[in-house]
């Protein structure tokens, strides 16, 4: 009946000044790590507190379903943009789903067609596309990996926050260290070495010829093109806007 907590100073580089070299060393010891353990199960068969494998399926259903009522977003009390605001109250959009959901599908956004088109058949595929990634190895993942949770020490991956950590499928991860907050300019750079690095770190514990694609693409699209359309609609800036956009292109490119 007692609570341990661990403490502990790093002294490193993280977020921003994290190299691609150094992103590539956290991404080949991720695969190393879930693939040790994916041929160990047994380590971690009595924990309890691990989140369960519906993770991906909730990160997509939750840009579907409008959980606030049409006459809270349309208020004062209610905190999103008042350019958001109008143009709910200019549209039809009390139907349920979500404020994203429904920009992206109306004339108000002006996402170019072909990539609105991207994420609109990510949706329209979505049973089929989570059913493949459903067919990938389970693994440990640690939920929250992105730039400012990892640290290169000494020439070392240290990594922190593992609040969320919980099974998965093999890749999720990756797809978080590619898109979450990283240099959009360097997108396709980070997704064919990153996902090479990954490969090559779970391959010292597993056979990676049995995992075939890896979906990193669509994963990326389920958990974060949703909140580009947001940060597109929601801002005033034109340089975030294009921000958004050249991710977006930039995801595109990887089919």
């Amino acid at each position: 009946e007692q609570i341990h907590l661990w403490m502990e100073y790093i002294q490193g580089d993280s977020g921003g000044e994290l190299t691609v070299e150094a992103m590539e060393q956290a991404a080949l010891e991720l695969g190393r790590f879930q693939g040790r353990l994916h041929g160990q199960p047994e380590l971690l068969e009595n924990l309890g507190c691990l989140s369960d494998l519906g993770f991906v399926r909730r990160e997509h259903g939750q840009w579907h379903k409008q959980t606030y009522s049409y006459d809270f977003l349309c208020s004062e009390q209610c905190r999103i943009p008042q350019h958001v605001k109008q143009m709910i109250r200019n549209n039809p959009w009390n139907n349920g789903k979500t404020i994203e959901w429904n920009y992206l599908r109306s004339d108000e956004c002006d996402i170019p067609q072909h990539l609105k088109q991207m994420l609109i058949a990510i949706d329209d595929q979505a049973e089929s596309v989570l059913r493949e990634m459903e067919q990938l190895p389970v693994v440990l993942c640690h939920r929250d990996f992105w730039v400012e949770n990892i640290f290169l020490a000494d020439g070392k991956i240290v990594l922190i926050d593992w609040d969320g950590a919980g099974w998965g499928r093999m890749g999720e991860d990756i797809a978080s260290l590619i898109a979450d907050d990283t240099d959009v300019a360097r997108l396709d750079e980070y997704y064919r070495r990153l996902v090479a690095a990954y490969r090559e770190g779970a391959s010292q514990f597993m056979d990676i010829a049995v995992v075939g694609d890896l979906h990193i693409r669509e994963m990326i699209l389920i958990k974060f093109g949703y909140r580009m359309v947001q940060e597109h609609l929601f801002t005033d800036s034109p340089d975030t806007k294009a921000r958004q956009i050249e991710a977006l292109e930039k995801i595109y490119a990887m089919a």
